[in-house]
């Protein structure tokens, strides 16, 4: 009977070895105060390393845009609301990047003893490349060279 128990001693040792605990590489959040917003007072933690994600697309005809809010953040990384503090001064664009955030996930996931929700104040920029200049190029490949690029995105986390 020890002889057919040996494999399965051996088997279970083996499985134990190979089994390791998963550990997450995210570090503990670290909280950096509290600041009033459109909700009170609510706590802020420091955001290095952490993003939105967002879905859908940039807002259509979004040139040289800038704006920023709030977005209030519950402990599992959700996005409870956003307040506007600073438009774009163009009421579509502003709009539609608020609800792109309202669908939005954050990277920072707080523990249970961790205050939530939290607020996260953002900051997007929308900017066309330059035009492209069309002197000294063929005039067969200019049409296919000349106006603006698509915008692209930038956003940046203010603490």
């Amino acid at each position: 009977m020890t002889k057919r128990l040996l494999p399965l001693l051996a088997l279970t040792l083996l499985l134990g070895a190979c089994t390791t605990t998963q550990t997450s590489d995210q570090s503990p959040p670290i909280r950096t105060g509290t600041r009033a917003t459109a909700w009170g007072e609510l706590p802020t933690y420091d955001q290095r390393g952490h993003i939105f994600d967002l879905p859908g697309r940039s807002p259509v005809n979004a040139f040289d845009a800038t704006l920023t809010f709030d977005v209030m953040v519950n402990a599992d990384g959700t996005v409870h609301d956003v307040a506007l503090l600073k438009g774009s001064g163009n009421d579509n664009v502003d709009r539609q990047t608020l609800a792109r955030f309202k669908k939005a996930h954050y990277t920072l996931k707080l523990g249970p003893a961790d205050p939530a929700p939290y607020v996260v104040q953002q900051t997007v920029e929308y900017k066309t490349a330059s035009t492209y200049t069309s002197r000294g190029i063929d005039p067969a490949l200019q049409k296919n060279l000349s106006g603006p690029k698509p915008p692209t995105q930038s956003y940046s986390t203010s603490p």
